[in-house]
Formats: C-alpha cells, structure tokens, sequence
C-alpha cells in the first residue's frame, strides 16, 4: 500500500507533489479539448513534438498531481515510473484505444479524470492534475485550480425540490463504517430508503444488517468490485476516506482518496447514477486575503501549507467538480466540524471535546473554527442529494457555530460541568509558526482558521441548525456513557 512516492511528500501514484507559488499559468493557449488556456485540462504540452498528440509524450503520460519543486520538469522517480505502468512514446495500438476509452468514461475532455486501468486498482496517471497527457491537461505549475468547474455556479436563490424527493431513491453509500457515513445510512434508513453499502472485509457490518442495509464488499481502489457493488442502485453518497496525520500513510491516502473517487464516480457514470454527493473537507474551502468569512465559492489558496490528507480531497474534489461539468450530476458537501453521538473512534473534532473533558488543551486552529451537529451534516447529506445543484459546493456547519478556543472550552465545561482547563497565552508570532508548522503534511499542521460562512446549505437545502450547546452535550453524554471519560454529573 504504502508505495512508490510515499517519502518527499509524493501521491501514490508515485509522482512528487509541487510546492510552486499558485497562481502563475503557462501554455495559456487553447489546447487539445477546447478548454480555456489556465485552466486544469487547457493547454498542450510543449516539451517535445509528440507531446501535443495524444497519449504519446513520455513526460505527460506519467503526469499524476502537481510535482516537485526542482526544475518543473516532468521527470519522475525510477519507482514512479513503475507504479505508473505506463509506456513512453509510441505507445501500441491497444494503448492508445484503452486511452481513448479511459477518456470517453470521463465523459470527453474533462478536465480532471481517471488513473488508466489495468496493472492493479492503484495504476496509472490522473489526466488534468499537474503535467499529464496533452490532449486533456494543462502544462502549468503549481496546484490545480478550481477555474469555472461548477455547472450554474452563479444561479441565486434556493433550489426546488423538484422531482428528487417525490421518487424513490436507491442508495449506494461508502464509509458507511465510519463516523459521518453511519449517520448517512442511519437518516437514509429512517427514511425508508433502501441502502446498500460498500464494507472492506473485516468490517464489523451486523449493526448495518440490523437496519436492513446491504453491505456489498468491495474496495475503491478496484474498479471492477465498484461496479459489481453499485449495480441496481441510482444514488450515491461518497462519504468514505482515508485520513492520517502521518507522512508514511500520504501514499495510501492519494490512491485512497483521489483514485478511489475516480473509479467511483467513473462506475456512477457508467451506470447513469441520477445524482452523486461527494463528501469532502471545510479544509479546501480558501481563506480570504481580508480576513472576512469564506463561503463555497473561496479558491483554496493552502496549498502549500496544508496536509497531504487536505491535498487529496481538494484533488478528489477537482475530479467530482469537473466530471459535473461535463454531465454526471455531482453534488459537493464540505462538512466543517461535526460533533455528537456515535463518535466510536473519535474524529478529530470528537477528540477536542474529550481533550477538554480530560482537563488538556485540545489543538485548535489559531482563528478558531465552525462546529456543527454531526446529525445536521447527516441530514445536510441527503438534502444535497435531493435539492442540491450538480457543480455545486455545499459547506455543512451551522451558522452559530464560528467559535475561538476560549469560547469552546468554556462551552463544554459549561455543558458538562466541569472545570477545563485554561490555554496558556501565546505570541502572535508563535501562533503563526504552530499554524505553519506542519506544512507538507508534518503531525501538527494546523490551519490559520476552520471558520466559514454556511449559509448556502441553510437557504438552498434547508439544513437543520441544531443549537451548538445542545450537539455538544448529546455528544459529552455519548462519550460518558460509553467510558470514553468519566465526567462527573
């Protein structure tokens, strides 16, 4: 698993990951695809005179995700080049049908595609994500760049209901094991919805078959087990990914969650899904130069600040957000900080409040973040899949929620009744160096702020705000009744 490209920082499809300043765009012309030049998928590549054809170039063949800092070159490691299976120029007959079929279930020139198949579920380039083929990426530094990748992303106003609710769905849910998707496939199950869902083997999966849930074994780096599990089903909730802090799991990470939400949203493409929702992170929403609140349409500017784990969901974003662009009706839901029962493992923001029952200091983003009811983000879930606009972002919080430390802590002692500790104060300078500190993926990164603007999912989906105080109490009387803390009463 953990293979070519896990050390420097490299995805795993064993390409490096760019650390250059984002912004500045090269071979501005238009490409092969009749993108925009500057955007992900413009361009052709300029390298040599077979590059501009397709599947032919050696350096663009292998292109996976933004690369390293030395030189801008399209070199890759010698073990890069054998986790990418690919040939170099002049590529066989077979090669370049299997390429241009790998294209048409991308539905065209999107900009932003899939690893090519064959040679096991974790083989191949990702077209449109740094230096890839010319007939369908950009040969430009730096990140990928979210540039008019949402279908009607200016329309204002809420969005009807349309026909959505009124049929009857079938749902095919991954990470339905986890924390946020077992809430999915609890809602979906209340609400008659017939619900199958994908479970690596070894799962426990007998709560699951309680609520008559059928747990389809599978796995997101093999395609062919995808499109067995997701036969029969029309709506799709990919709630699953692989989160570490750990630099030695970033390779498992890429082919995890960007990959994996290739040959996923490829299967639901195939299969003529009626609508997809891609869970991912409040972390790729950008942050304001003015320091003011950002909503869904802020251009993620961490780049290179931010965690591999941030890094591969802003990339499995790209993928979902262009494939919308180009038909499949995807529906992204950015989910801020969700908190209450159910929390078995505990995620990073159930973590905070057992931190703060414990009498320690939990870790908290210098400008504070948004905490929202993890039932809310449930619900908000399946109202995206009802209501939502496919091309569409959706940041799942609660508009109450913006809280610093200070703020936090005082509300979960207040809940709990406890006495929490007390944060010891800090320069500004040595904020700022904590919030630095964990750039290409070090344990300890920690962004400059988690706070957002979210009322587009309120207005637009009718996303239920439970009052913060009442989500943080649900969840310190889950944890204490399943001996996570004794905290007195």
């Amino acid at each position: 698993m953990r293979g070519a490209g896990a050390a420097q920082g490299a995805p795993g499809v064993g390409v490096r990951v760019s650390r250059r300043r984002p912004g500045r765009r090269i071979g501005a012309g238009d490409g092969a695809g009749g993108v925009r030049g500057g955007e992900v998928g413009a361009g052709v590549c300029r390298h040599g005179g077979a590059c501009g054809r397709e599947a032919r170039a050696r350096c663009c063949q292998r292109g996976g995700v933004p690369r390293a800092r030395s030189g801008g070159g399209c070199g890759l490691r010698a073990a890069g080049r054998r986790a990418a299976r690919v040939p170099a120029h002049g590529l066989a007959a077979g090669e370049r049908r299997r390429h241009r079929r790998d294209r048409a279930l991308r539905g065209g020139d999107a900009a932003v595609g899939a690893a090519r198949q064959g040679g096991g579920p974790v083989s191949g380039h990702i077209h449109g994500l740094g230096r890839a083929c010319g007939g369908c990426a950009a040969p430009r530094r730096g990140p990928p760049r979210l540039v008019d990748a949402a279908v009607g992303a200016g329309a204002a106003g809420p969005v009807g209901q349309g026909d959505r609710e009124a049929r009857a769905m079938r749902a095919f849910v991954t990470g339905a094991t986890g924390f946020i998707g077992g809430l999915v496939v609890r809602e979906l199950a209340g609400d008659g919805v017939p619900v199958r869902a994908l479970v690596r083997p070894g799962h426990d999966t007998r709560w699951l078959e309680q609520l008559g849930v059928e747990v389809a074994p599978g796995d997101l780096r093999d395609r062919d087990s995808l499109a067995a599990a997701m036969e029969g089903c029309d709506t799709l909730f990919h709630v699953a990914a692989f989160y570490s802090t750990s630099e030695a799991d970033s390779a498992l990470m890429y082919e995890t969650n960007v990959v994996g939400t290739r040959n996923i949203l490829q299967v639901a493409a195939g299969l003529r899904y009626a609508r997809v929702v891609v869970t991912s992170t409040i972390g790729t929403i950008g942050r304001p130069a003015d320091g003011s609140l950002p909503n869904e349409d802020a251009e993620f500017n961490l780049w290179d600040s931010c965690s591999h784990y941030v890094r591969s969901k802003y990339l499995a974003e790209l993928l979902a957000l262009n494939m919308a662009r180009e038909g499949l009706p995807v529906v992204v839901v950015n989910p801020t900080s969700p908190i209450g029962a159910g929390d078995v493992k505990p995620s990073s923001s159930g973590r905070r409040v057992l931190d703060a029952l414990q009498g320690k200091v939990p870790s908290f983003p210098p400008g504070g973040l948004n905490v929202v009811a993890a039932k809310d983000v449930a619900r908000g879930h399946v109202l995206a899949a009802q209501r939502g606009q496919p091309g569409r972002r959706y940041i799942l919080g609660n508009v109450q929620g913006n809280l610093t430390r200070d703020e936090f802590l005082r509300l979960v002692g207040e809940v709990a009744g406890v006495r929490v500790a007390r944060p010891p104060r800090q320069s500004p300078l040595r904020a700022v160096r904590l919030a630095l500190g964990g750039a290409a993926g070090r344990r300890g990164f920690l962004p400059p702020a988690l706070t957002c603007d979210c009322r587009r999912a309120v207005e637009e989906l009718g996303m239920p705000q439970t009052p913060i105080r009442q989500a943080l109490a649900e969840a310190v009387e889950w944890f204490r009744q399943n001996g996570y803390v004794e905290v007195a009463p």
